[in-house]
């Protein structure tokens, strides 16, 4: 698609977020953001041959090259409420939730529709998480997968890690030393993604003139 801007020419290139790596996703500003969630979230996997995963299958941070977990080794804490999860990583991937005003919630509107907003909530946190993995892996890849379904079959988990870590931030002391800080850091990523964006010129070649 092409449209003119100050008679020049400017090509809008339609991107494929599931062809895309986490990293580049969350790079690509807010709207590619929620395309990926709402492409996720209406193509969510089937937990139904899953009535339980244990999370020492998805710790893959404590795991080697062949998937073995050594025991004398000391790894990163696993997350106290999805310890199948990091969680540092689990923690920032909520913390990243958070900043872009997404909560777990379901509720009912006035009509008796319900209202669920706690799987694309979960999508955003996954995709922030997978994006921290070793290797920088696909969504479809199975490790990223699995997550997805580890996260979904701990729902009730997820949104008291969620509310945890929204109580972390309510006292006043860690709301004043953050609070600013977020503030900024959206203003800066609002203005750089409604900036437009310079078309591309190319110039013909110039030769030196020879007298």
């Amino acid at each position: 698609m092409t449209y003119t801007l100050n008679h020049d020419t400017v090509y809008v290139v339609t991107v494929d977020v599931t062809k895309l790596q986490p990293r580049a996703v969350l790079n690509g500003g807010k709207l590619l953001i929620f395309q990926f969630v709402e492409h996720h979230e209406d193509n969510l996997p089937d937990i139904s041959e899953k009535p339980d995963i244990p999370p020492s299958l998805v710790q893959f941070w404590m795991m080697d090259d062949k998937g073995h977990i050594n025991p004398k080794k000391r790894f990163p804490k696993p997350h106290s409420r999805l310890p199948g999860m990091r969680g540092q990583h689990t923690n920032r991937a909520i913390d990243f939730a958070i900043a872009l005003n997404k909560f777990p919630v379901c509720f009912k509107d006035d009509d008796g529709v319900t209202i669920n907003l706690v799987d694309g909530c979960m999508i955003l946190v996954w995709l922030d998480y997978i994006s921290q993995l070793r290797g920088h892996p696909m969504p479809e890849a199975n490790a990223c997968q699995m997550i997805l379904k580890y996260m979904l079959l701990n729902r009730e988990a997820f949104v008291k890690a969620f509310h945890d870590r929204m109580y972390y931030y309510s006292s006043g002391t860690k709301f004043c030393e953050v609070s600013t800080e977020l503030s900024k850091w959206m203003t800066r990523q609002d203005k750089l993604h409604a900036a437009p964006q310079d078309p591309v010129r190319i110039h013909p070649l110039t030769h030196p003139s020879t007298h």
